[in-house]
């Protein structure tokens, strides 16, 4: 069921004002190449920053990036410097990919962009190692980086398409408020409610199964993931512990599992500008360990 016309243009309003009022990438990114192709219905263009490695051979291992914004402000490029350390530390060329976003284009829109994205690289044997792609994401394009993977049956990613996934501070568990939810040092969420409230409706349409797996990635059957998955959590984030406990109910179905909990950061900690803060170099010990974790399941020493 469709929003209402004015429940549309309340939402509509709210999100068009932040996301006037939000810079979310106060430095523009600086990738190597950028493009754009058309989504699924035509209705949009998918852009991708290209950040190539310099350690690659054609065709090129490649990692999928997904940028976070509660699946409705815009957010592409504020991943940059995570998608740079990738493509110099390691053998992964990484396309940086945008993605629909509500309440203009409501669930499964953005999925289908993941899912059209991941697409347009099959497509492209001779450029790309389809043998060897990786999706990565951050908070909501974590979330439907793991729903792309993990939803063969109905999604358009045939099984075993994805080699890993790297995901940070993932939601799981749609079903459940944020304003419900504590994280592990007992602070509740940042967001005003009214805010997160007005996310949660402008994402999922009147009538929605909240439990549905690509919603909900929690519910997903073990076996449709990827054999090899990072999730890396905070100590103030109030997702902890449902990516928390993903990967422990995928380490239990024998995944390999690389976690971690990040302790004194919270949500999107690692978009800080200030070198100097905590932030900061908790942002790097989180980026090494995503560079050592792509570089052991190629059996490549990591590059400098």
């Amino acid at each position: 069921m469709a929003h209402s016309f004015l429940e549309y243009a309340r939402l509509k309003t709210i999100f068009t004002t932040i996301r006037l009022l939000v810079n979310w990438s106060a430095t523009p990114p600086k990738p190597d190449d950028s493009y754009s192709f058309r989504s699924r219905d035509g209705s949009r263009n998918i852009k991708v920053n290209v950040y190539r490695s310099k350690w690659s051979s054609s065709p090129k291992a490649v990692v999928l990036n997904f940028y976070g914004g509660g699946f409705v402000l815009t957010g592409h490029g504020s991943d940059d410097l995570f998608c740079r350390r990738i493509a110099d530390q390691t053998i992964y060329t990484v396309l940086d990919a945008s993605y629909a976003l509500a309440p203009e284009y409501p669930f499964p829109a953005g999925l289908e962009d993941v899912e059209d994205m991941i697409q347009h690289v099959l497509l492209q044997p001779e450029e790309y190692d389809v043998q060897n792609i990786v999706l990565s994401g951050f908070s909501s394009g974590a979330n439907l980086a793991v729903a792309a993977a993990s939803n063969p049956d109905i999604t358009t990613t045939p099984k075993d398409t994805i080699r890993p996934v790297c995901a940070f501070y993932l939601p799981t568990k749609i079903t459940i408020s944020q304003l419900e939810k504590t994280a592990p040092d007992g602070s509740t969420a940042q967001i005003p409610p009214p805010i997160s409230n007005a996310s949660r409706a402008a994402y999922t349409l009147p009538g929605t199964d909240l439990a549905d797996p690509r919603l909900s990635v929690l519910n997903a059957h073990p076996s449709n993931f990827p054999k090899d998955i990072f999730i890396a959590t905070a100590e103030k984030d109030v997702l902890a512990f449902e990516g928390e406990e993903l990967a422990s109910k995928l380490r239990k179905a024998g995944k390999r599992v690389v976690s971690e909990r990040f302790n004194g950061v919270g949500h999107g900690w690692d978009k800080t500008k200030d070198e100097d803060s905590i932030d900061a170099k908790v942002r790097d010990k989180a980026y090494d360990m995503v560079i050592q974790f792509l570089s052991d399941l190629n059996r490549w020493p990591r590059r400098a």
